[in-house]
């Protein structure tokens, strides 16, 4: 359960219920001569699958690999309010901010959206929306295979925002997986740049380092730890709307 006390709106990992409900488990030992059943039969598998693509030409395999790719496009589900008027959007970012919230501020057309969270998970953001009043959900999705190292980043920030938030990770080790993270997305920039990526995916790569790095404040407390990486990641997600 949070520690953080959202008085303002709703950011409850309702799954944190789930993993206090323990189940008694069997776990049956696995006979040796299953084990090399197994194995055998996974060369098996293997030599067949070599055997094909090797026979059509790889064919199979990419077929295979375009399917996976397509199946592991990133979805992210911000809970979002749309306001009329750039201050009223402001007022409620700053209550979102106080509360752990990303708050970010995006306009679309004439109205202005106030992202309060995003998840990974479409169940865990339904959760939150169903509690706000006039909360929406706004899906963003990104092409594993162009986007797979900020995807993976991404993921692993989210996760390590709700291990701290929860009490199950300390400070230090929050920071030192966003210092990780940087260092990734620094990597992955220099990539970038070397193969000629468009000049928007560099500046927000550029965005993503440059926002983790402002992480590390001395006196910065959970609620604004979290807020500040929130608003990163909402900022990085978003943006990709215009690649």
């Amino acid at each position: 359960m949070s520690k953080i006390d959202y008085t303002q709106f709703y950011i409850k990992n309702y799954l944190s219920d789930k993993k206090n409900k323990k189940t008694d488990i069997i776990v049956k030992p696995v006979k040796k001569r299953r084990i090399g059943v197994y194995l055998l039969a996974a060369l098996i598998l293997i030599a067949a699958l070599v055997y094909a693509n090797v026979k059509l030409g790889n064919i199979g395999f990419d077929w295979a690999k375009e399917l996976f790719a397509k199946q592991k496009d990133a979805h992210y589900y911000f809970v979002v309010k749309s306001f009329d008027s750039r201050d009223k959007a402001y007022a409620q970012s700053l209550l979102v901010r106080q509360s752990g919230g990303g708050g970010y501020i995006y306009q679309k057309q004439n109205a202005y959206f106030v992202a309060y969270t995003l998840f990974a998970d479409k169940e865990d953001a339904q959760s939150v929306a169903s509690k706000n009043k006039d909360a929406q959900i706004i899906v963003k999705r990104l092409d594993a295979k162009k986007y797979s190292e900020v995807i993976f980043a991404l993921n692993e920030l989210l996760s390590a925002a709700l291990q701290f938030e929860n009490g199950e990770i300390y400070e230090s080790q929050f920071l030192e997986k966003c210092n990780q993270i940087q260092s990734n997305i620094k990597k992955e920039k220099e990539r970038a740049v070397k193969e000629n990526a468009s000049g928007h995916y560099t500046a927000i790569l550029e965005l993503f380092a440059g926002g983790l790095a402002s992480l590390d404040v001395a006196g910065a407390t959970r609620v604004q730890l979290l807020s500040d990486l929130r608003y990163i990641l909402s900022s990085v997600i978003i943006s990709f709307d215009k690649l």
